[in-house]
């Protein structure tokens, strides 16, 4: 994409149509415009380096707009978990972003019961869990299972996590398949009267 703006707005060739019109074969005395080369009709053209920012400002939106993008994969779809440990998603819900949940599927496998906890904890449920409390608020526990699937609506913005839990298990580390991604509906839109 970034390439064929370049090739659509190459200021060198703008520059040779411009002198041509002029009948002019000195294309390097062309006047400048507010730091542009002017088009010949009062217009102003953009330089190659505004181009290039405008173009790379838009590829890191477009970026940013797949990461948010409906049905995007929340985690890494296998992964292992090591024995005593846990590991956690993070997903961020923007303030615009409305009837966001977490859907999806999971498996382990490892160890006499290939068992597994999954949680969806808020940032302050997470913490809360990572010291130890004995009273956690979970949007979704599955407690020891093999495989589940969750489907948990997330009523605010913030930021959330999707843990696997292996902390119970004292020699056995777990592999983990899991597919979770965020779904929503539409973004609002402001509008002003």
């Amino acid at each position: 994409m970034i390439l064929r703006l370049r090739e659509a707005f190459d200021v060198t060739t703008v520059r040779r149509m411009s002198a041509t019109r002029r009948g002019s074969d000195n294309v390097g005395n062309l006047p400048r415009q507010y730091g542009s080369w002017e088009n010949g009709r009062g217009g102003c053209l953009m330089s190659k380096k505004r181009i290039t920012l405008i173009a790379v400002a838009l590829a890191a939106f477009m970026l940013q707009l797949a990461a948010h993008a409906q049905g995007a994969p929340l985690c890494e779809p296998a992964f292992t978990v090591a024995a005593h440990a846990s590991r956690d998603c993070v997903v961020i819900v923007p303030a615009k972003m409305q009837g966001a949940k977490i859907e999806g599927h999971f498996r382990a496998t490892g160890g006499p019961h290939n068992s597994i906890e999954v949680w969806v904890l808020d940032d302050d449920g997470y913490v809360n869990w990572k010291n130890h409390h004995n009273h956690v608020s979970a949007l979704y526990n599955s407690h020891r299972v093999t495989q589940g699937s969750i489907n948990v609506a997330l009523a605010h913005p913030g930021k959330y996590h999707v843990v696997f839990n292996n902390d119970f298990s004292v020699l056995t580390p777990k592999a983990v398949e899991a597919q979770f991604v965020l779904e929503h509906k539409h973004a609002l839109v402001e509008t002003s009267n």
